[in-house]
């Protein structure tokens, strides 16, 4: 499902809850992401998803102005979850019912900020970050959606390239790696997976 919490294989957004985490008290966790730490904010993001999907979406946002294209993407798949219209006749916690109709009620519409986040990822992370997971999802999620939404979405995922990278400048970080990795795996022709016109280097 959407919400599973895996590793992503590639490079730039490679992560797994750890027991160096995953064993972490509530105050540790919280100290460490005040620090920010990468492993922390992750863990208290995957921990919100059950119980408060919003705080999760707060925590996961922490990570990507830290420096995490991984929460980019998992930031993606938790909007295109909330934003399925049939997901309420399924859910019965109050937290969730409430989130579920801030996400589906609030500007701009979650399909386009989820394909937005996914398609910001790609822009920073370029297409080593590409893998078939992603790249399914932002078909899926173009598939769904009408020309003019997709290009709100394109739109949207410049505004997040800057507004991110404007903010971890303002942090004194570096906007994101730009190194290439040893050995990376993308989709065949990755450039027509991606529905906007990007800056985005090749794999060599």
């Amino acid at each position: 499902g959407f919400l599973a919490s895996e590793a992503m294989p590639n490079f730039a957004g490679s992560f797994r809850i750890t027991d160096t985490y995953a064993d972490q008290d509530g105050a540790t966790l919280l100290q460490l992401a005040g620090q920010g730490d990468l492993g922390a904010l992750h863990t208290l993001a995957e921990r919100s998803l059950e119980t408060d999907p919003l705080a999760a979406l707060e925590w996961f946002d922490q990570a990507i102005v830290n420096g995490s294209i991984f929460a980019m993407v998992r930031s993606s798949d938790l909007l295109a979850t909330l934003a399925d219209p049939g997901l309420s006749d399924f859910v019965s916690d109050p937290v969730w019912q409430a989130a579920l109709n801030t996400v589906q009620n609030t500007g701009p519409a979650a399909l386009e900020r989820a394909l937005a986040w996914a398609v910001a990822a790609v822009t920073f992370g370029g297409y080593a970050v590409l893998d078939q997971g992603l790249a399914q999802r932002i078909q899926t999620l173009s598939s769904q959606m009408r020309p003019a939404d997709i290009d709100r979405a394109c739109e949207l995922a410049q505004e997040y390239v800057l507004d991110t990278a404007a903010t971890r400048r303002a942090k004194g970080g570096a906007v994101f790696s730009t190194q290439s990795p040893p050995l990376a795996f993308s989709v065949a022709q990755p450039e027509t997976v991606i529905p906007c016109d990007i800056p985005v280097l090749p794999l060599v």
